[in-house]
This record gives C-alpha cells, structure tokens and sequence, in this order.
C-alpha cells in the first residue's frame, strides 16, 4: 500500500488503518479528564495532611523555636544551651538508661 506525501501514517505497521489526526478542541478534554483523578486524590488527602501538619509538623517546629529561649522563655540564648549539653561532664551509660527507664514509658 503506497502512502501519498502528506498523508496521515498507518496505526497499525501490516494494513492498518490510517486515522485523520485529532482536532485541538478534544485535546483539553482529554487534559482535564488526567487531572481529574489526581484532583480528587488531593480533595481527600487534604483534611489528612493539614491535621498531620497540626499535630506533626508543627510541634517540631516549635520546639526548635523554644530550644532557643531560656526555661522560663522569655530570653533568646542562642545555641547557648546546645553548647552547655556538649561541655557537660559524661555520664555512665548505667545513669542514662535509669533516667531513660524512669522518663521513658
């Protein structure tokens, strides 16, 4: 089957059909109908993300913020209190894990 010059190509290679290309107008429907799954996952996963942002996220953030402020908060120290963790004197690891046992669960 000889293909004149211009013509639309075969879809399939031995005989195939050949189709007329699409019209630009479809192509937005087509676009819209590949969000649309995406979209919906997005309307039901966003209640979940913003409370874990609440209850997660957040608080990691804002003991970062109070690490930076002193016991009673209301002086900025810096990385002051950082510093004075790593000049403390070492422990024995028995004295850890009894403080880790008696705070822990």
């Amino acid at each position: 089957m000889a293909v004149k010059k211009g013509a639309p190509k075969a879809i399939e290679e031995e005989g195939g059909v050949a189709t007329p290309a699409r019209s630009g107008g479809g192509d937005n429907e087509a676009r819209s109908e590949r969000w649309r799954p995406f979209l919906l996952a997005m309307m039901f996963l966003a209640p979940a993300l913003i409370i874990m942002g609440f209850l997660v996220v957040y608080p990691i953030f804002f003991s970062i913020y109070r690490s930076l402020y002193d016991q009673g908060g209301h002086e900025l120290v810096g990385v002051a209190t950082t510093a004075g963790c790593s000049a403390a004197p070492r422990r024995s690891p028995r004295s850890a894990t009894m403080r880790s046992g008696w705070w822990g669960p």
